[in-house]
């Protein structure tokens, strides 16, 4: 961690009573911002969450604009809404810009409401309407949470149609075990795990397959209940739909561990 002479430069705060020799302090400076450089965002963060406010602030400095987004999407509601009360409108929404929607959905929720609109301004229109539904939803609901990064097949196509699609892809969302079975109009009708997908013949076709009553979620579901249950069932993703049995988007693993990780964080300071 920075000592009280680096913290000081850094915030532009140097007293005479701590200045000592300039090519030395250019020297510490230079090696704390190396090892900020090679630090990944989850230990960059951890290492936010454990420094005092004053000296938080003068790492952040160092991390370079890249890589900030990915270091505020680790990081405590603490440490964010610390960090972004110095920073300009225009750094925010700079390290914003480094997210995919999901991650941008995420963090929105903690957006000042003149960033918020002006965020939104800055997407395209379909990814516009989409961080607008997430924000409609409770801070604790299971829509507050979902991602849209999903994959979806038509239940009449074959199992050999569905690899050779997976294969023009090239890559999937993370935390893909299975694919969302839909209708034309988006109505969920099952899901498809990749397991099934890999040890059943190919001719055979999705409706022939695929798990018809799958565990699914409301976007009003709270989410710490969604949380128990993904726990109970072991289960690495699973649909979100509205009202109607439309598919909207899916739980993961991932957003999971973060209502696991703030319900105790809560738990602790309580």
């Amino acid at each position: 961690t920075p000592d009280k002479a680096v913290t000081s430069t850094l915030l532009g705060k140097l007293t005479l009573a701590e200045q000592y020799d300039v090519g030395t302090l250019a020297d510490d400076i230079a090696e704390v911002g190396a090892l900020v450089a090679h630090l990944p965002p989850p230990d960059l963060a951890d290492t936010l969450e454990a420094l005092p406010s004053e000296e938080r602030h003068a790492l952040w400095r160092l991390v370079q604009d890249h890589e900030r987004g990915q270091v505020l999407l680790e990081a405590s509601e603490n440490v964010w809404d610390d960090l972004i009360d110095e920073m300009s409108d225009r750094d925010i929404l700079d390290a914003l810009q480094t997210l995919d929607i999901d991650e941008q959905i995420y963090l929105v929720q903690h957006l000042p409401r003149n960033l918020t609109g002006r965020l939104l301004a800055s997407l395209p229109a379909e990814e516009r309407a989409r961080v607008r539904q997430v924000m409609h939803y409770e801070k604790n609901s299971v829509g507050a949470i979902m991602e849209f990064g999903v994959i979806t097949v038509r239940p009449d196509v074959t199992l050999g149609t569905v690899q050779r699609y997976l294969r023009r892809l090239g890559s999937m969302p993370d935390n893909t075990d299975k694919l969302f079975v839909t209708s034309r109009d988006k109505t969920l009708l099952g899901e498809l795990e990749l397991k099934t997908i890999l040890l059943n013949s190919t001719q055979q076709r999705v409706s022939e397959v695929m798990e018809t009553e799958p565990m699914v979620f409301s976007p009003e579901d709270d989410a710490e209940k969604a949380a128990r249950t993904f726990e109970r069932d072991d289960l690495v993703s699973a649909a979100v739909v509205d009202s109607v049995g439309k598919l909207m988007g899916r739980l993961t693993i991932d957003e999971i561990v973060d209502v696991v990780y703030e319900e105790t964080d809560n738990d602790l300071r309580a």
